[in-house]
């Protein structure tokens, strides 16, 4: 399947495009991106490395944003174990025991 030039690569930048110069943004994904393949490749991940950054990178965003407005709670405490049960429960859900 062939992108337009508006569709935007798991490294954030614009398809078909290129940039002499990577945004701090494309760097962050290239990363995040990079991980997660070591991950797939030494057999911790299961699934294409691209939908699992994305994931990833959604569920941070969500969490991070949810504890920004208060949503996720105000106790350090309850935070720290709201962030490690999201975490924890999506890597175990990607991990080479779940189905896909």
């Amino acid at each position: 399947m062939r992108r337009s030039g508006t569709e935007r690569s798991a490294a954030g930048g614009r398809c078909g495009r290129a940039s002499s110069r990577p945004t701090r943004r494309s760097r962050d994904r290239t990363f995040i991106l990079r991980q997660v393949r070591r991950c797939v490749d030494a057999g911790a991940l299961r699934g294409d490395e691209v939908d699992l950054a994305q994931v990833l990178v959604a569920l941070v965003h969500g969490l991070a944003t949810a504890e920004m407005t208060g949503r996720l709670g105000r106790d350090e405490t309850a935070l720290r174990r709201r962030w490690d049960l999201a975490v924890r429960a999506l890597i175990d859900g990607l991990g080479t025991g779940a189905s896909g």
